[in-house]
């Protein structure tokens, strides 16, 4: 098989998938296929990530032309950043942190596990309700909406016929 053949083939992948996924639906065929989908792409996004390391922009081959893109990864010194706004707004603490995320410049995440900790720590009631709840809500803390985040897949143990 040549280079160019390779090339084709797994340009073909695509609709070879999406064929056998119409095939196995409504069957136990596609829990297994699903399964084995997501493990190749696992394993074809390692090899992407390992062979596109060391491209630059401009690397060329027969059919195309690399475009590099960068991302800055950031980290910010929280407390002389809030003091510099607070002395330039010249307001408390709590105002100025409403300022700042009313233009988006900041956001509060939480975390869920440390929250309850310092909840049960302090003996503070919370009230935690099953729908989005929006700042500023009279009846809620926390608003919870489950669903589903990943699906993954064990694979079955096989069992031997024991009856003799």
């Amino acid at each position: 098989m040549t280079f160019a053949d390779t090339l084709d083939a797994l340009g073909k992948y695509p609709s070879a998938v999406k064929k056998a996924i119409m095939q196995a639906e409504g069957t136990e065929d596609l829990v297994d296929l699903l399964a084995v989908l997501r493990s190749n792409r696992s394993k074809v996004w390692d090899y992407y990530k390992q062979g596109s390391s060391e491209l630059e922009t401009g690397d060329t081959g027969h059919q195309y032309t690399v475009k590099v893109s960068k991302a800055a990864t950031r980290s910010y010194n929280t407390s002389s950043l809030l003091l510099k706004f607070g002395t330039a707004f010249n307001k408390p603490m709590l105002e100025t942190l409403k300022i700042l995320m009313a233009h988006e410049v900041i956001t509060i995440s939480w975390s869920w596990t440390n929250l309850k900790k310092t909840i049960r720590l302090y003996d503070i009631p919370m009230v935690i309700v099953q729908h989005e709840i929006t700042d500023g809500d009279p009846d809620a803390d926390v608003g919870e909406v489950w669903k589903n985040q990943s699906v993954t897949f064990d694979k079955k143990e096989e069992h031997a016929d024991t009856a003799g």
